[in-house]
């Protein structure tokens, strides 16, 4: 099997798309295993030929740049940004966890860094922008994350962004009315959001790096 990166896969369109813009469902398609999903030529073209190179198929490996310290230390971020981030905006975390684990992303099994699990039994009223904010939170964070240590490179933002896919289709179910607009908002309001409470998202990564796992009273007793 052919391993290869995101970078390698996609036409520089979509590659420059998608890291401006985040992994929308227009873009689903590259996670199936079938070209017929893939919606830009460009893209099937640049897979077809790679598919003529490596005749036994592909592998995408994303974060292969990073060692097991930094991948564990990543994930705590982004789950600290939702977990952060959703508290401010009227969510109420039951638990933040970081460690693999299965999710389906358009119909396709992903996998997942971490998670953050919410208590949704007092039904709370959260706007879709808000709920975008809370949901792109995890791929902005990161991004600050690379760009701090000069890693913020186009090819290292796509595996960010595939990262977040899961993220992304949160967003597309979460009502009728999503558009590019709502997505690109959601970036933005997380940026300033991430920026206002950066501390305290790096309190709940740190404690999360030491734990794994942390329950509400642990989330606000960091915050």
């Amino acid at each position: 099997m052919g391993r290869v990166r995101w970078s390698d896969v996609l036409c520089e369109s979509c590659a420059h798309q998608i890291v401006s813009g985040g992994w929308r469902p227009r873009f689903f398609g590259l996670l199936k295993n079938d070209l017929a999903e893939v919606r830009c030529g460009g893209c099937r073209e640049v897979i077809k030929r790679l598919l003529n190179q490596h005749h036994d198929g592909l592998v995408v490996s994303p974060y292969t740049w990073l060692d097991q310290a930094s991948k564990q230390e990543l994930a705590s971020w982004h789950e600290a940004a939702h977990a952060v981030l959703g508290e401010h905006v009227g969510l109420r975390v039951d638990q933040a966890v970081v460690g693999k684990s299965a999710a389906a992303v358009a119909g396709s099994e992903t996998e997942l860094g971490g998670r953050v699990v919410w208590d949704l039994t007092d039904d709370p009223s959260v706007s879709v922008a808000d709920y975008a904010a809370v949901c792109t939170a995890g791929a902005v964070v990161e991004a600050r994350w690379l760009r701090e240590r000069g890693w913020n490179t186009p090819e290292n933002l796509l595996d960010v962004a595939f990262g977040s896919t899961y993220d992304m289709e949160m967003i597309a179910n979460c009502a009728d009315a999503v558009t590019d607009d709502t997505f690109a908002q959601g970036r933005a309001d997380a940026a300033n959001l991430i920026a206002d409470q950066w501390h305290e998202i790096e309190d709940v990564s740190e404690e999360l790096q030491r734990h794994g796992r942390l329950d509400r009273d642990a989330v606000k007793c960091a915050i």
